[in-house]
């Protein structure tokens, strides 16, 4: 399966308007490449060739023009030992991590 591609062309927040080419859906994981970081996101509107995606991480540094990959892959999240009592977000990262590194408040 060819994985669908796009670049950024518009970043609002954590919200990214996204042109790309290939088949992509709602739910879907992708990622934008962000120097030698890849920042997770989820595909949240689909409208002919441009898509909104909402970026679970940091955003800073996101500019016009940056490469996005699309996994073909729905976000989903597995249920097992160790979700309960852990708060996460959208994809899974536990947020008290994310904290620990900076760049979330936790109270």
């Amino acid at each position: 399966m060819k994985t669908a591609t796009g670049t950024v062309i518009k970043a609002l927040g954590n919200l990214l308007h996204i042109a790309f080419e290939g088949s992509i859906r709602q739910g879907e994981v992708g990622s934008v490449n962000l120097h030698d970081q890849s920042l997770m996101a989820e595909v949240i509107v689909v409208a002919g060739d441009t898509a909104n995606m909402q970026v679970f991480e940091d955003t800073k540094g996101i500019s016009y023009g940056m490469k996005v990959t699309f996994s073909g892959h729905l976000l989903e999240a597995e249920l097992g030992p160790g979700l309960l009592g852990t708060v996460f977000d959208g994809l899974q990262n536990p947020l008290r991590k994310l904290a620990d590194k900076g760049g979330l408040l936790l109270e």
